[in-house]
C-alpha cells in the first residue's frame, strides 16, 4: 500500500487542535523519520489507535517520561490522536506525523484495550544522532502487540 501524506492522515483519522502545517508525501518503502506505521500481521482484523499524551524537550533516562518545555512545538503537534482499522496482513504508513524535534510520549490501544506496555517514548530526531526515527505499532501473527522505534537516516523533514 502507499504510504499516505501528513494531511490524508489528519484529515481521515486523526483529530487535531490547530491547524495542519509542513505536510509532504514520502517516496520510498522505508518511512521516513517523524513517520507512523502501523502494522497488523495477525489473522483477523485490529483496531489501532494513538494518542500522544506529553511532549517535552528532554527525555527523563530514570522514569522514561519527558521533562522541559519544547516551547517550539505547536499545538498541533501536542494533540495528535490518530485511529485505523487494518485488515489482516495491512499496514499503513503516515508520513511526516511527529515533523518536530522533541520527545513526544505516546499512549496506544489495540481494539480498545491497553496493551502490556502501552506507552512509547520518541524522538524523531534524536540529539547529537546522524539518523532519524519514526514510531511502529504492530500486532504480530501470534495476536501480540508492542511499539518499536525504528531508524532512518531520512531526517529531512524535522524541524528543530
Amino acid at each position: 500500500m502507499p504510504p499516505k501524506n501528513r494531511r490524508d492522515f489528519l484529515v481521515t483519522t486523526v483529530i487535531v487542535a490547530g491547524g495542519l502545517a509542513g505536510c509532504s508525501s514520502q517516496q520510498s518503502d522505508t518511512p521516513q523519520a517523524g513517520s507512523l506505521l502501523f502494522v497488523n500481521n495477525h489473522n483477523l482484523p485490529h483496531s489501532l489507535k494513538i494518542e500522544i499524551v506529553n511532549v517535552g524537550s528532554r527525555l527523563n533516562m530514570q522514569n522514561n517520561t519527558v521533562v522541559g518545555d519544547a516551547e517550539n512545538i505547536p499545538p498541533s503537534q501536542r494533540k495528535i490522536t490518530a485511529s485505523t482499522t487494518l485488515a489482516p496482513g495491512n499496514s499503513e504508513i503516515y508520513a511526516d506525523v511527529f515533523s518536530y524535534e522533541a520527545w513526544y510520549v505516546v499512549n496506544y490501544t489495540v481494539d480498545g484495550r491497553q496493551p502490556q506496555s502501552p506507552t512509547a517514548t520518541f524522538n524523531p530526531a534524536p540529539p547529537n544522532r546522524d539518523y532519524g526515527n519514526f514510531l511502529s505499532i504492530k500486532v504480530y501473527d501470534s495476536g501480540s502487540t508492542t511499539w518499536e522505534v525504528i531508524s532512518t537516516d531520512d531526517t529531512t523533514q524535522i524541524k528543530s
